[in-house]
């Protein structure tokens, strides 16, 4: 390979499960990347495809593609997060609600047997991050807990249930995102924890992953005083990647960065700049980088410059020629039938719902009013509090469900801020029904900002126990409430997917 050649196998870029026309100006580009540019990996997401569409473009791609690519995704929730068909496990908080970590196993497992059916090799996840702030915006429920010794019990278990079956794990988001109330897809988020604080704390579960032959680390777009004083990005710190991961630790595996499209980096550097950074400080693979031409040509010219010396690129590159390797790319074939059987087999989606019906949990019932008899309800209201515009068409399962059980009931969606005359006029329309079930829908995702309910819903909620209605409160997502006090029941299902 010649040098630009070399650099193009560091980068990996995105495929969906859509369908491409051949014609698709997006299409054309990935051909040109991997015919041309001779990029070594693709990140596949959900698009409006399905398992077929993921199937089909994964080996399209592939046989175009002189050197095998590595595919990667982000199933923290099984293939089923990204993909429609397969299967989809509840997040890593509901995992550990059911307080056992052979689950944690299990959900590996079939994670990786249904992504490796699908040409998939590296799975992003576990989240080994301790969520301990609970105003995270981004980690949330993701997180499988806010101690460090339950991340890392389960976290390993699932590492191994991926490992076990020939796969890399790929734990993120190294050094720790947990405590923080900023996503690092719209700004650099800084952790001002002590050393002593993230030993304890954010690194354990970490180390504890290195100590038992993790394949893979992502490098956060996190800074970490305690650890880098410059305030640079992980992703972009020697000391964090180089002096702690490799030297300290002794990691060998491959190290990618969190993707270069995010605003906690974008804000740092131009996308050729942040991905020299990216190499200087020890990653071997640069994801998702914004202009991926101008990155290639950056990377190359700071080569030829003497700033990065060409043996840098060839560390790298043999760690990830090596990794194909070990995965078996340069001998694996495609099997349409093999797919169809295990992905989203009904033994795997068994498995799932059993796992997410262990992980409900009964926070609080002062006044025992579970399970709710619905000989005894003579009107029931419904009522959904979320800021989520499509939180009705999520709930829709819920929703049929309690229609079925109970018969009399009355749905109401509230999707925005609610004044005190809203609230009042509320109270006044709930006060007709002997029963209240509040469903409360708090979504983790990029660029969202929001950790838990909505102020002015809990305001209302509030209102509704100084009326003295009888309502229970299941929150969907988030679990977090500002206050708790005045609400007698609370049921948790950690998620809001279909399997919860």
């Amino acid at each position: 390979m010649d040098l630009k050649d070399k650099i193009a196998q560091m980068i990996m870029v995105r495929v969906r499960s859509d369908y491409y026309s051949s014609d698709s100006y997006y299409k054309k580009n990935i051909d040109e990347w991997i015919i041309n540019k001779k990029v070594g990996g693709l990140i596949t997401f959900d698009g409006n495809g399905n398992v077929h569409g993921m199937y089909n473009n994964h080996k399209y791609f592939q046989e175009i593609s002189k050197i095998p690519l590595l595919i990667a995704s982000d199933l923290e929730r099984g293939a089923g997060q990204q993909m429609k068909g397969a299967t989809l496990f509840p997040s890593n908080m509901a995992v550990a609600a059911t307080d056992d970590s052979y689950n944690a196993y299990l959900q590996g497992q079939i994670t990786a047997k249904e992504a490796k059916a699908l040409g998939i090799h590296m799975i992003f996840a576990p989240v080994l991050d301790v969520n301990n702030n609970p105003n995270n915006p981004i980690i949330n429920l993701r997180a499988y807990s806010d101690d460090p010794n339950i991340v890392s019990d389960f976290g390993l278990q699932f590492i191994k249930g991926i490992q076990d079956q020939g796969l890399y794990a790929c734990p993120k988001h190294f050094p720790g995102h947990g405590n923080t109330s900023i996503d690092s897809h719209s700004s650099l988020p800084i952790i001002t924890s002590s050393i002593s604080e993230l030993n304890e704390i954010e690194l354990k579960p970490f180390k504890n992953a290195v100590d038992n032959n993790v394949k893979m680390i992502m490098m956060a777009h996190i800074a970490m005083p305690a650890l880098d004083s410059s305030k640079m990005p992980a992703s972009h710190s020697y000391k964090i990647t180089t002096d702690l991961l490799i030297n300290e630790w002794g990691f060998n595996g491959l190290i990618i960065t969190d993707g270069m499209e995010m605003s906690g980096i974008t804000q740092e550097a131009w996308s050729g700049e942040a991905a020299i950074r990216a190499i200087e400080a020890g990653s071997d693979i640069i994801l998702l980088p914004l202009d991926v031409d101008r990155t290639i040509e950056s990377i190359y010219n700071a080569v030829i410059s003497g700033r990065i010396d060409e043996k840098r690129i060839d560390y790298s590159v043999s760690k990830i020629l090596h990794s194909k390797k070990e995965l078996n790319l340069f001998d694996y074939k495609f099997n349409f039938e093999d797919m169809t059987s295990i992905v989203g087999s009904k033994e795997n989606l068994v498995t799932a719902d059993k796992i997410a019906s262990s992980s409900i949990t009964l926070i609080k019932d002062s006044k025992k009013q579970i399970p709710i008899k619905p000989e005894k309800v003579n009107k029931m209201a419904h009522l959904i509090l979320t800021t989520d515009d499509n939180g009705h068409q999520v709930l829709k399962t819920i929703r049929s469900n309690i229609n079925y059980t109970h018969g009399n009931v009355e749905n109401m969606f509230v999707n925005y801020e609610l004044s005190n005359i809203l609230i009042d006029d509320l109270i006044r329309k709930l006060k007709k029904f002997d029963k209240i079930v509040i469903s409360t829908l708090v979504k983790i995702r990029m660029n969202k900002g929001e950790s838990t309910v909505n102020s002015t819903h809990l305001q209302l909620i509030k209102e509704m126990s100084d009326n003295n209605l009888s309502f229970i409160v299941v929150s969907y997502g988030s679990p977090y409430l500002d206050d708790y006090s005045f609400i007698d029941t609370y049921i948790c299902s950690y998620g809001y997917g279909s399997v919860s």
